[in-house]
């Protein structure tokens, strides 16, 4: 697809650590432009969208076939051994997007970029994308914002769900709840944002973050 974005005899600058996630968001805009799940008001960049699409396709499937996005599927190659946890890993993706089922044509192709995906986290991937080592994120975490990860363990072993327990840890310490899931992120992935905690909750289970906010091994 990145061969047939705008002209072909203009020089392109291969550079594989950013032209990867870009080429592959904007090969799954084309698709959607092609079958009309979006529109595209410019009839001159709709057209250019569905003649790259075409070209790169060769024989375009009757239906959209799942395109699990770039960065859910930096997150999952990185959370799940593809091979191996495979059917957890299409777990994760049908909760994150939102899907009551995945087929098994789906999974197919949807195995067959997170394979590519996980070579170029591998090979080429950017820090950013990169989820961090417990030994990683110690060093990034304050003392105050340890303590606030233990008490959210502590409510979670307590009884309570993710989203209750960072609320009371919220109310009881007078702290912003924003504040409060800021930091757990940076205990998970050893960044401010990512999926949302409760899809970890309910396909890693609570024992996974209980551990990752004790900043113990998984």
């Amino acid at each position: 697809y990145w061969m047939y974005q705008g002209k072909l005899t203009i020089a392109k600058d291969i550079r594989l650590k950013t032209m990867v996630p870009h080429t592959m968001e904007e090969f799954d805009k084309a698709e959607k432009v092609y079958f009309r799940l979006i529109e595209i008001p410019n009839e001159k960049k709709r057209t250019n969208y569905i003649k790259a699409y075409k070209l790169a396709i060769v024989n375009p499937p009757e239906k959209p076939p799942l395109r699990i996005p770039f960065r859910i599927a930096v997150q999952i190659v990185q959370l799940f051994d593809v091979e191996k946890e495979f059917e957890k890993a299409m777990e994760f993706a049908k909760i994150s997007l939102n899907l009551e089922e995945i087929s098994e044509e789906d999974k197919k192709v949807a195995k067959e970029r997170l394979i590519r995906v996980k070579n170029w986290v591998k090979d080429f991937g950017e820090e950013k994308f990169k989820i961090r080592k417990v030994e990683e994120v110690k060093k990034i975490l304050d003392e105050g914002e340890k303590e606030i990860l233990k008490l959210v363990a502590q409510k979670l072993e307590e009884g309570l769900g993710t989203v209750e327990a960072i609320s009371q840890v919220s109310k009881e310490m007078s702290i912003d709840l924003k504040k409060i899931y800021k930091i757990c992120y940076k205990a998970i992935f050893g960044i401010e944002k990512g999926p949302k905690l409760l899809t970890l909750e309910k396909v890693f289970g609570k024992e996974f973050l209980i551990k990752r906010f004790r900043l113990e091994k998984r």
